[in-house]
């Protein structure tokens, strides 16, 4: 399957801890993935920021349910582009409901170029 995003990442956002995946397919076609947990707190959210600007990851995606999704796109939409999905989109396929799979699955979605982006309001239409 052809890969739209050789790296990119996919954070599962309605867990307490969130967990963030960053997905990396070399030219050879083989695809690492790295793990790792990150909290809600404004602190947190730039510490996930910095650690996706260090390994060169323009694109994250997340599932929007709910509110929980607002923090996330907040805090990290200044330096990496965020695809929120639609819940129906990043909903966990069978066998994967674990946080770490959900994350690792939102990441080879977005990777696919499987995943449409919700539509999140500009700042004027949302106040």
């Amino acid at each position: 399957m052809h890969v739209l995003h050789p790296v990119c990442g996919g954070i599962d956002g309605h867990a307490a801890p969130p967990t963030a995946c960053r997905r990396r397919v070399s030219n050879d076609g083989q695809s690492t993935t790295e793990l790792g947990d990150c909290g809600p707190t404004y602190r947190e959210l730039i510490a996930l920021r910095t650690w996706l600007q260090e390994q060169q990851c323009p694109v994250v995606a997340m599932e929007r349910t709910g509110v929980s999704w607002k923090p996330g796109y907040h805090g990290l939409r200044a330096a990496v582009e965020v695809c929120v999905a639609h819940s129906q989109e990043g909903r966990p396929r069978p066998g994967t409901k674990t946080d770490e799979r959900e994350a690792t699955g939102m990441a080879a979605l977005l990777a696919h170029g499987l995943i449409t982006p919700s539509c999140v309001p500009p700042p004027a239409m949302r106040a």
